[in-house]
């Protein structure tokens, strides 16, 4: 399908974290499993065939910046800093991404969370086939009901016989994805009554709003809600999905691990072929492993390089080369400052 008139928004959807809180764990910027929030969503966008794609963000670090321009060769990708009024920041980032778009019917706009780094491309990719095939004005991805009468996240409600009959059925203060017509965006959104960015883009109000005009709105279901980033809690479970999601992928490489649970591997991390890793270690950063490498048990790597058929059992490399075939002593710590 043709992504040229599909662009992408990224948007706080959430209220803003606590500024009391450690920012390490609360930052919706901060580095998880190896690149920034923004980076995976990003990345999840131009795994979608997404080209345009605009960041709504308050002073991301210039790293961030430094990251996200890094795949400005795939991608035309704006930052805007969000100003008092909803409306006008994201009528301003749709034309920093081309004046045209809204003058297009067949312009489609994705609003992604820019709390969850989790979303997949292939979710999106879901999602703007099944928007532009249905014709419908917009199209929601949100959870499914969860049935365990304990569980507390808020969910789709659904009426007596079970069945969604429309966007107004719907009971769900977590984070949804949207893609919309974008000549209906702004004019939806200034129909909502949200005086700021402060709680965030009220994604189930606008599709709420262009049902009640009249407008066709879509849901598709999701198995499991879209979590956010606002505190350590959130933060860990979503980091362990994205780092169980890094260890799937390389062990369907053929990378070996004898057992992956108690390995952890950074997504800015490269492996060769028939590379082992074994029980206990750490791989970060911009660390490269050679084919036929073997690490661990209990090592950490960091921006470290490995040359092919090397072992480095029990040992800390940080910045610095383990050479071709060298069998590094056990207990070993070899980093740039100590040499």
């Amino acid at each position: 399908m043709d992504r040229t008139h599909i662009a992408a928004l990224i948007v706080p959807t959430q209220s803003a974290p606590d500024e009391k809180s450690p920012g390490g764990a609360t930052d919706p910027l901060a580095p998880i499993a190896g690149k920034s929030v923004l980076g995976w969503i990003v990345d999840a966008a131009l795994g979608a065939s997404v080209r345009r794609i605009g960041v709504v963000a308050a002073a991301p670090s210039v790293a961030v910046r430094s990251e996200i321009a890094a795949r400005s060769d795939e991608a035309m990708i704006e930052f805007v800093t969000p100003t008092v009024d909803i409306a006008e920041t994201l009528t301003y980032a749709i034309e920093r991404l081309g004046s045209e778009l809204t003058l297009r019917d067949t312009t489609q706009v994705l609003l992604l969370p820019a709390e969850s780094p989790q979303i997949e491309s292939s979710e999106l990719r879901t999602l703007i086939d099944a928007h532009v095939m249905s014709g419908a004005a917009a199209t929601m991805l949100l959870p499914i009901e969860v049935e365990n009468e304990l569980a507390t996240d808020p969910v789709i409600v659904r009426n007596d016989v079970g069945e969604i009959s429309s966007i107004l059925d719907t009971s769900v203060e977590q984070t949804g994805i949207m893609c919309i017509r974008a000549a209906l965006l702004v004019p939806a959104l200034r129909r909502v009554v949200v005086p700021s960015w402060q709680s965030g883009a009220p994604l189930v109000e606008i599709a709420g709003v262009l049902e009640e005009l009249g407008h066709k709105v879509d849901i598709i279901e999701r198995s499991a809600p879209i979590t956010a980033i606002r505190s350590a809690a959130t933060r860990t479970p979503i980091e362990m999905g994205l780092r169980d999601r890094i260890i799937n992928r390389w062990i369907e490489r053929g990378v070996v691990m004898p057992d992956p649970r108690q390995v952890s591997i950074d997504e800015t991390v490269l492996l060769g072929k028939g590379v082992t890793i074994h029980p206990g270690s750490v791989l970060e950063g911009s660390t490269i492993v050679g084919d036929g490498a073997i690490i661990g048990p209990n090592t950490q790597l960091i921006n470290a390089s490995v040359g092919s058929q090397a072992e480095v059992p029990h040992s800390v490399v940080r910045d610095v080369e383990v050479a071709t075939r060298e069998q590094l002593p056990a207990f070993s710590v070899r980093s740039a400052i100590s040499r």
